[in-house]
């Protein structure tokens, strides 16, 4: 009988043993949280990290974060999700902005003005220049983009109009709506 108690016993404690192993190897306990999440002017995001037990507090781009595997393993799920989450909206926001639109007075076009995102300089072009440029036109949000297309839709019958005529004095020839104003 006392063989048998001392067995049951051992078995116990062997077993006790095994399931906090478990519970241990299981947990995970992250080294690093994320504090706060700042966006500037750009519309870059910026995140503020915490060691955690500890004040110090560091700034870190998303992407530049997920792209190291080390500091990754450090976080919660939670926290990855989050940086994911805003690593994406990062990655994938617009690259070209329109800051502002006028119709020019010298070609009867629009001009747009453009910047591209992180720089501080602007251009002002056409929406036919744009149009013709492929980068641009993927860079800018969607509904940039179709206000470029419909602009461009737009005018383009009156680009052709003054193709058409410089093209016509090149050549010499008169324009029909010449030869039936000369003939009455």
């Amino acid at each position: 009988m006392k063989k048998r108690s001392r067995l049951i016993t051992f078995l116990s404690r062997v077993f006790r043993k095994w399931r906090e192993a478990l519970k241990t190897k299981n947990s995970y306990t992250p080294t690093y949280r994320i504090v706060n999440i700042e966006q500037n002017a750009e519309g870059e995001y910026h995140v503020a990290i915490q060691l955690i037990g500890k004040a110090r507090i560091f700034k870190m781009a998303p992407e530049k974060l997920l792209a190291d595997d080390s500091l990754v393993k450090c976080f919660s799920p939670i926290d990855i999700r989050t940086l994911t989450y805003l690593g994406y909206l990062g990655i994938n926001s617009p690259k070209y902005k329109i800051l502002a639109k006028r119709l020019s007075e010298e070609n009867e076009q629009m001009v747009f003005i453009l910047q591209r995102k992180g720089e501080k300089k602007y251009k002002a072009v056409t929406a036919d220049e744009i149009s013709k440029n492929q980068e641009i036109i993927e860079g800018l949000s969607q509904k940039e983009s179709h206000m470029i297309g419909l602009t461009t839709g737009i005018e383009q019958p009156t680009i052709e109009k003054k193709q058409k005529e410089s093209a016509l004095k090149l050549t010499g020839k008169p324009q029909k709506n010449d030869e039936s104003t000369s003939k009455s």
